[in-house]
C-alpha cells in the first residue's frame, strides 16, 4: 500500500508540473508583439523618415503615408487592428490641419507578419515653408503588446532643398548629376519611381549589374551612349552608370516633346546635350 501511495503521489506531482509548464507555455504563446520594422540609425534616438509633398500633383491635397510594422507571436486566423498614439514631445504637426489618423486603418491582415501604420497627411499651406514632425508610438491593446522598437518620428513638408546625397560619392573623374534644381530632382525621382524624396542612389534596376563584373562587357565601353566610360572601380561605375542612364532618360523626354526641358530657373536640365 505504501508503494502504491508513493506512485500515486509521484504521478500527481508529475501531472501538476506538466500542467503548470503547459499553462506557462500557453500564456507565452498567446502573446503577440508589434514593433516598427525600421530601426534607428546610429546617433538617432528613434527611427525616422523625412517626406516632402512637393512632388505630388498640384491638385493633390492629401497623401496616405505608410510606415511598416512587424509582429512576433501567435496568429489568430483573422485580421487584427493595432493601436497607436501621438507622442506630444516629438510632435509639432497639428491634428486636423497637418494630419489625421483613422484607427480602423491600423491593421495587420490575416496570418501576416507585417502591417502598416497609415497616416493621412494634409497639404496645409504652411508646409510650403515649414517642416513639421509627428511622433507616434505603438501601444498595448487587446491584440498586441508594444515591443522595444515602438516609437517612430515622421518629418514632413511641402518643399524640397538640396539633400545631402545629391553629390553622393562625387569625384572629378565621373559625370555627376550637376547643380540641384527642383525640376531635375522631380525627374530623378520619376526615373527611380521614388515618391518620398529619399536617397535613390543604387536603387535597382537602374544601374546595370553586368557593368559591376570584373571584366567590362562590350556594353560598358567608352563610346556607349547610355552607360558612358566603364571603370572597374565599383563606386565610380555605379554612379557613372546611374547618372548616364538618367541623362539618357531626360534626353528621351526632350526628343519626345521636341524641345529642351527647362528647370524652374529657366535653364536646361542638362546643358551638355546636343539637341
Amino acid at each position: 500500500m505504501k508503494r502504491i501511495a508513493i506512485k500515486i503521489w509521484t504521478l500527481v506531482l508529475v501531472t501538476t508540473i506538466i500542467s503548470c509548464s503547459e499553462t506557462e507555455l500557453q500564456t507565452f504563446g498567446n502573446e503577440a508583439f508589434i514593433n516598427f520594422k525600421e530601426n534607428a540609425l546610429q546617433g538617432q534616438s528613434f527611427p525616422n523618415k523625412t517626406f516632402t509633398m512637393v512632388f505630388l500633383g498640384d491638385d493633390q491635397t492629401e497623401f496616405s503615408f505608410q510606415i511598416p510594422v512587424t509582429i512576433n507571436g501567435r496568429f489568430t486566423g483573422a485580421d487584427r487592428t493595432f493601436s497607436i498614439s501621438v507622442v506630444d514631445t516629438l510632435t509639432t504637426a497639428v491634428e486636423g490641419t497637418h494630419y489625421t489618423i483613422d484607427p480602423a486603418q491600423q491593421i495587420v491582415e490575416t496570418d501576416m507578419v507585417d502591417g502598416m501604420v497609415t497616416i493621412n497627411l494634409l497639404r496645409a499651406s504652411d508646409l510650403k515653408n515649414t517642416e513639421v514632425s509627428l511622433g507616434i508610438t505603438l501601444v498595448d491593446d487587446a491584440n498586441f503588446e508594444a515591443g522595444t522598437n515602438a516609437v517612430f518620428v515622421l518629418n514632413f513638408s511641402d518643399f524640397f532643398t538640396e539633400p545631402s546625397w545629391w553629390h553622393k560619392n562625387y569625384s572629378i573623374d565621373y559625370p555627376h548629376i550637376g547643380p540641384f534644381t527642383i525640376e531635375k530632382a522631380s525627374f530623378f525621382f520619376e526615373f527611380y519611381n521614388i515618391t518620398d524624396g529619399s536617397d535613390p542612389w543604387g536603387v535597382p534596376p537602374y544601374f546595370p549589374q553586368e557593368c559591376l563584373e570584373a571584366d567590362a562587357p562590350s556594353g560598358c565601353t567608352d563610346d556607349h551612349p547610355v552607360l558612358g566610360p566603364y571603370n572597374s572601380g565599383i563606386n565610380r561605375n555605379i554612379c557613372s552608370a546611374e547618372v548616364a542612364s538618367f541623362r539618357q532618360f531626360i534626353l528621351q523626354k526632350e526628343i519626345a516633346q521636341g524641345s529642351p526641358i527647362l528647370d524652374e530657373n529657366g535653364d536646361r536640365v542638362f546643358e551638355t546635350f546636343d539637341f
